[in-house]
């Protein structure tokens, strides 16, 4: 049976029982930095354990990568199982982002048995334990966790409140799209919403169907893409919600179907104007292979332009495709080939930014893959995530390079040795987007309950300058202002270590910045010295005690 994936609009999923998994053997010691989280010799079906010593040691290859000169340095991948969590991601709905205080937090839905269709699934939020790249994560408020819930999709906004949506099962008679927020302040959900009452019928929503993508406006404002059933076929919709109320519903897809076509795997993403850009997959039934990747943009004042058809009728059909969709000034899109296995190769297209682009053709060289997933690169570049050859079967996962555009690819660079499903979710968006030198990304194993994934790469050169080093106050206490100098996309917070010296402004950003911070009273009888932390830098801030005022009704007597 052939394994249930989508293969570049991303998507994900599994259709047969997993054999006993023989991974390629490779050897990593020429890729300085890079952590599997297994590693099994050929023929081997045992995995190594994820102690905390192993952690701690994956760790520590970590920082000694970061220590390194910048020219020398290859960014760090590290592999972490999250809390033995149940949960699997899609790839064209974003499901991992980052909160202006560094804090990585995934969401998914979790899967105990494919095709993964119980109401008992949820949709779960996972905190990183710390700033930065996580080494574990924590589940949150799991008592209001939306329940029959399918794929799902996540943004944050500059509040750092997450935005979801996701595909809610209602039993399976009434398939709706449904939306929410999740507070990081208070880490609680928020009152869940009908984006879509009813999408009609209820076909294909197991594991793997990908249903809602979201992008957030410059404003913060949501925006869902999602299939709807138009009572002859699904289609690819489109709602928004202003002021407190979801739009009247506008169908994007404008293409003529043929027999037992509908949408597929439906994708949205912000242009660097402000645009949106939708895109979805054409074709019929699941592994066909004629199947068509098509895009259409909505300009600001909400006219559509043309459609347009990146590739012919070449395109593997249904829930091991992709389309996912990047956007720096060009639109990057990539998917995957219609084939057998061994033949679905990664293809990969680009237009410049515009109401009616138009699309070329870039391919990686031919490497078979499923659900190839588009994110950041280091220095301006791009990656396309994807796992092994169906043939022979290598479920490890690899990443092509390149600058995108006419620009070269790299080949096939090993991640991290499986079993993975190919189905990467990364973290990219046009606006929030914090601490773009570090590359997260979440993805699943092949077992049932699934477990998720996170991997992150910190990128070198990453160093801030603060000035001045230090300040010294006198016992009114009054504000202070520092200067932070630091490459553009380079991220930095300032915390104070003293209670009576606060941030004001500028707890947070990247790239060059201020941040004010008040010192208090000094009411002791003592000089007093405390330090806040910017960047990597400690700034020593010195206050001193109040020198008593002379008498004012003394009188000298000779």
């Amino acid at each position: 049976m052939q394994r249930r994936k989508i293969t570049g609009i991303q998507m994900i999923g599994t259709g047969r029982p997993i054999p006993a998994f023989s991974p390629r053997e490779w050897n990593d010691s020429g890729s300085p930095g890079l952590v599997p989280s297994r590693m099994q010799p050929r023929g081997m079906t045992t995995t190594v354990p994820r102690t905390p010593a192993l952690i701690a040691a994956w760790f520590l290859a970590l920082a000694s990568v970061a220590s390194t000169p910048a020219a020398a340095q290859t960014p760090a991948t590290h592999s972490i199982r999250v809390a033995a969590a149940s949960g699997y991601t899609d790839v064209s709905p974003k499901q991992i982002v980052r909160t202006s205080g560094n804090v990585v937090y995934i969401v998914a839905t979790n899967c105990d048995n494919y095709p993964c269709e119980s109401s008992s699934q949820t949709v779960r939020v996972w905190k990183g334990s710390t700033s930065g790249a996580a080494t574990s994560f924590v589940r949150m408020d799991a008592a209001h966790e939306p329940a029959d819930a399918g794929s799902v999709a996540c943004a944050i906004d500059g509040t750092d409140t997450i935005h979801i949506a996701w595909q809610n099962r209602n039993g399976t008679s009434n398939t709706r799209i449904r939306y929410s927020t999740f507070n990081t302040a208070t880490g609680l959900w928020g009152t869940a919403e009908d984006v879509e009452p009813n999408v009609g019928a209820a076909e294909d929503s197991g594991q793997g169907d990908s249903f809602v993508a979201l992008a957030l406006d410059a404003g913060g404002k949501p925006h869902a893409a999602f299939l709807f059933h138009d009572g002859t076929r699904r289609r690819l919709a489109y709602r928004n919600r202003v002021s407190g109320a979801w739009s009247a519903r506008t169908l994007i897809d404008d293409n003529t179907y043929g027999a037992n076509q509908k949408a597929w795997v439906p994708n949205i993403a912000f242009d660097t104007a402000g645009r949106r850009v939708f895109a979805w997959l054409t074709g019929a039934f699941n592994a066909d292979t004629n199947g068509v990747i098509r895009v259409r943009v909505m300009d600001t004042d909400g006219t559509l332009g043309t459609r347009a058809d990146v590739s012919a009728a070449t395109a593997k059909v249904g829930i091991d495709q992709s389309t996912s969709l990047l956007c720096d000034g060009r639109i990057h899109i990539a998917w995957i080939l219609g084939g057998s296995p061994g033949s679905e190769f990664v293809r990969y297209a680009f237009a410049a930014e515009g109401k009616n682009p138009v699309f070329t053709l870039n391919n990686p060289a031919n490497a078979d893959t499923h659900d190839p997933s588009l994110g950041p690169g280091p220095s301006g570049k791009i990656r396309i995530y994807g796992h092994g050859s169906e043939s022979p079967n290598d479920d490890s996962l690899y990443y092509w390079e390149g600058a995108g555009g006419t620009g070269s690819w790299t080949g096939r660079n090993p991640y991290a040795t499986g079993p993975f499903d190919g189905s990467v979710s990364t973290r990219w968006s046009q606006y929030f987007y914090s601490f773009p030198l570090t590359l997260d990304i979440a993805y699943w194993d092949q077992n049932y309950p699934n477990d998720l994934y996170y991997g992150a790469d910190v990128i070198a050169g990453c160093s801030t300058n603060v000035t001045p080093t230090g300040a010294t106050f006198a016992a009114a206490g009054g504000p202070g202002t520092l200067t932070v100098s630091a490459p553009a996309g380079c991220g930095w917070t300032a915390v104070s270590n003293a209670t009576w010296i606060t941030v004001t402004a500028g707890a947070s950003g990247t790239g060059n910045g201020t941040v004010s911070y008040t010192v208090a009273v000094n009411a002791t009888a003592n000089n007093r010295t405390g330090t806040m932390t910017v960047g990597a830098q400690t700034i020593s801030v010195t206050q001193n005690v109040a020198i008593p005022s002379a008498p004012t009704n003394l009188r000298i007597i000779p």
